[in-house]
């Protein structure tokens, strides 16, 4: 993967500063290093996107801390100290000295990726974690080593998943398929309001979605609203290849998708490296959060 750094602290300096020197300096980074979204893009293209980014940002904080008695010009946005990637980006002071902490993703990509423990925490079940404990790994591997077949491996690892399906299914059946309050916290905390830094408590905390170049691009994701319901989970066939955990929320009109993954190819000794789908290696989860409703695919 590229590393946008570079473009990613342009970006959040334009919320803060001077956009047309910051965007002409993003115009001018290799396609590879810049983000997704800024690839494409002519430098007034960029122009235009990190201003309506900015304002739409001060108009949400003119709007929702100062009932518009202020111009959204005058809501001053000031970089943050935190130099972790994941951290919030900039931050508003308020009169009475309380932060307000901001973080924009700029395009729709992935949005993190969680461990297996995080993941038992948010549903309440270490369904997957067991089904895919090392144990049951190392004998994949022996197997695999008798018979490099990877389609074997495959039917053995839809298998174990098919049954941890039924379990999970089974499971939220029983809570009426919704997250409880504590679990809709827990998934709100480490899914959409995680700086990454557990120690940063925000006075308030405002994320942001950049996908296209208009004011109706930009969406804040709301939490502590409503409840999330989690959709039944499709068995692995034919047709269905991956591993998906879709909730929703009807109230404040998010997505999230969690799909169970295998980041890198597993090394065997003396076999060299097989493909990560085998799952032969420790599992992940990569999550997505859509700031609208759609069918889940």
């Amino acid at each position: 993967m590229a590393d946008v750094d570079k473009c990613v602290r342009e970006c959040e300096a334009a919320l803060c500063d001077g956009v047309e020197l910051h965007a002409k300096n993003i115009f001018q980074l290799p396609a590879a290093q810049k983000v997704r979204l800024l690839r494409d893009k002519t430098e007034q293209q960029i122009i235009t996107i990190l201003k309506n980014c900015k304002q739409a940002i001060q108009i949400q904080i003119a709007t929702e801390f100062y009932s518009n008695k202020i111009a959204f010009g005058d809501v001053k946005l000031e970089k943050s100290s935190n130099d972790n990637r994941d951290g919030a980006d900039v931050f508003h002071k308020l009169p009475n000295g309380k932060i307000i902490d901001v973080e924009v993703k700029f395009g729709a990509e992935t949005n993190k990726a969680i461990g297996m423990a995080q993941f038992t925490q948010i549903f309440g079940s270490n369904i997957f974690t067991e089904a895919l404990n090392p144990s049951q790994r190392r004998e994949w591997i022996e197997l695999y080593k008798q018979n490099p077949d990877s389609e074997a491996q495959l039917k053995r690892l839809a298998d174990v998943l098919n049954v941890a399906i039924d379990k999970f299914n089974d499971l939220n059946f029983h809570k009426n398929y919704t997250l409880t309050s504590d679990e809709q916290l827990a998934m709100e905390r480490v899914i959409i309001n995680n700086s990454g830094d557990n120690r940063r408590q925000s006075d308030h905390y405002l994320k942001f979605i950049v996908e296209g170049t208009s004011f109706r691009d930009l969406k804040k994701l709301p939490t502590g609203l409503g409840t999330w319901t989690i959709l039944k989970v499709k068995k692995l066939d034919a047709t269905t290849k991956r591993l998906n955990v879709f909730v929703i929320n009807q109230t404040t009109s998010l997505q999230i998708k969690y799909t169970l993954n295998w980041k890198n190819n597993y090394q065997i000794p003396g076999r060299g490296k097989v493909s990560a789908k085998l799952g032969l290696g420790a599992p992940s989860w990569n999550v997505w959060v859509d700031a609208e409703l759609a069918e889940p695919a």
